[in-house]
């Protein structure tokens, strides 16, 4: 049976319509990436350098999109430095420049490394960005947010989520 409207949103946004990964995910749930499909995103990221594995871990955290400056911080590296090595990881074809920012070249990469981050690893993590997010762009307080939900701050969570909320209404979105 092929899947409704919304797994096939998620499938696309996963697969970036990538045939063969398409293939691979059909016969599963979408929010589950067979263990092939990972052991095959992890083998291309086993190749690279353990400084460009551990930025494709620390960008995993960051979301779709990822402020390279923001990213500098959590991985407290020198911003020259830092575009070098991502410069590499453009070149090796894991990431893609998105305007401003860089983004996995396929989402399904992203969500496999994320995947692989130990528990308490993903937690500091994404702490660190709501900590670098709130000093260094305090306006993006639906980012700031969702980083503190998943470092299981949940006070501070819902603190920046009405903040986000105010925000929302005053650019007048419905």
């Amino acid at each position: 049976r092929f899947p409704g409207p919304r797994p096939l949103a998620d499938l696309l946004r996963l697969t970036g319509g990538n045939p063969f990964f398409v293939e691979e995910l059909i016969p599963g749930r979408a929010d589950m990436v067979p263990r092939d499909l990972r052991e095959v995103v992890m083998t291309r990221v086993s190749a690279l350098g353990e400084t460009e594995r551990r930025l494709l871990r620390l960008a995993s955290v960051g979301g779709p999109l990822v402020d390279p400056g923001v990213l500098a911080r959590v991985a407290n590296a020198d911003p020259g430095w830092l575009q070098d090595r991502l410069r590499h990881l453009i070149d090796r074809h894991h990431l893609v420049v998105t305007g401003d920012e860089i983004a996995f070249r396929h989402a399904l990469s992203q969500e496999v490394i994320y995947g692989e981050l130990l528990p308490g690893e993903r937690t500091a993590l994404h702490r660190s960005y709501a900590d670098h997010l709130q000093s260094l762009a305090p306006g993006r307080t639906g980012e700031i947010a969702h980083h503190l939900l998943l470092a299981g701050d949940h006070g501070a969570a819902f603190l920046a989520s009405v903040a986000a909320g105010d925000d929302a209404a005053r650019r007048g979105a419905k």
